[in-house]
């Protein structure tokens, strides 16, 4: 993942981060015995509501939440050896709702969050409704 962040502090404790970011994501599972693989390139925009307490003079906790709308550049699916037909009915655009927090010293950061999909991501209308949630992430950033 990269990301460019801002935020904005409207009371000493609660702000506004926004995100904006490239995320490369791949999983590999198996299903009924056949490996399947999934990647995907999207760029993300997260606007959050995040509060923030210092623990001491350089360590702060925090917790964040909020949307995020993904546009997805690339989306395959592999079955064994072969792509994923019913694959190609993935909507580009998916909306997530996202919450985490994590410990920041000075200008070192260590976060864990997840998104959950909000809504219908297949575009075939006679399927049925399909969200993508994604997994737990931690991260460890450094903020300029």
């Amino acid at each position: 993942c990269i990301y460019s962040i801002f935020f904005f502090v409207f009371m000493p404790y609660l702000g506004v981060e926004a995100n904006l970011g490239l995320e490369y994501a791949t999983s590999n599972y198996t299903v009924l015995g056949v490996k399947t693989t999934a990647t995907m390139l999207s760029l993300d925009l997260a606007p959050r509501l995040k509060v923030q307490f210092p623990l001491t003079n350089d360590l702060r906790i925090f917790a964040y939440a909020g949307p995020t709308l993904s546009y997805n550049f690339i989306y395959n699916e592999k079955v064994g050896d072969r792509d994923a037909e019913d694959m190609k009915d993935i909507k580009d655009l998916h909306f997530y709702f996202n919450f985490g927090g994590g410990l920041q010293y000075q200008n070192y950061r260590l976060r864990i969050g997840t998104a959950m999909g909000l809504g219908n991501v297949d575009d075939n209308d006679n399927g049925p409704d399909m969200t993508i949630n994604k997994p737990i992430c931690i991260s460890f950033d450094y903020l300029f």
